[in-house]
This record gives structure tokens, sequence and C-alpha cells, in this order.
């Protein structure tokens, strides 16, 4: 989200140490759980295609992205609309 243009001014994230901390813990908990999903996904389905974990946070984050931008594009309709009355 660092440099996300909302409302003609970019966003500028400056995560603290308690922040990186928490988002170390917290990849760590995410990696555990897709390590097991991975081993009940090849259980179930052996020939299935294993994705780095990279990979699926990339995409989680680029799904969370898509759904931020929906958000803000709504948002900037409703403030369009608002001052056009």
């Amino acid at each position: 989200m660092n440099n996300l243009e909302l409302l003609n001014n970019k966003v500028q994230i400056k995560p603290s140490d308690k922040t990186e901390l928490y988002i170390k813990e917290w990849k760590e908990e995410k990696r555990k759980e897709w390590e097991e999903y991975q081993k009940q996904k090849i259980s179930e389905d052996p020939n299935s295609i294993e994705e780095d974990f990279e990979s699926s946070l990339q995409k989680d984050d680029e799904t969370a992205l898509n759904k931020i931008l929906l958000h803000i594009e709504a948002v900037n309709r409703q403030i369009l609309l608002y001052f056009e009355h």
C-alpha cells in the first residue's frame, strides 16, 4: 500500500519496530497455516501443483489491494456526487 494514491496524495507508510515485529510474527503464523494447507492439499490430490509461500502471500496481497481500491473508488464517487449537488 506504500505509495498508493488516495485523494490525489500518495500514502507513505513508515512502519515502527513494533509493526515490523508484528508482521514478522504474522508471517511465521501464515507460513505454518500455509504448510498445513499444502500438506492437506497434496494428501487429497497428489498431482496438485504446489504454490510457494511467497507467491501465495503475493496473491493474497493483490486480492486485498484490489478490494481496497474498489472501496476507495466507491468513496471517491460518493464524494464527487456530494460536491456536485
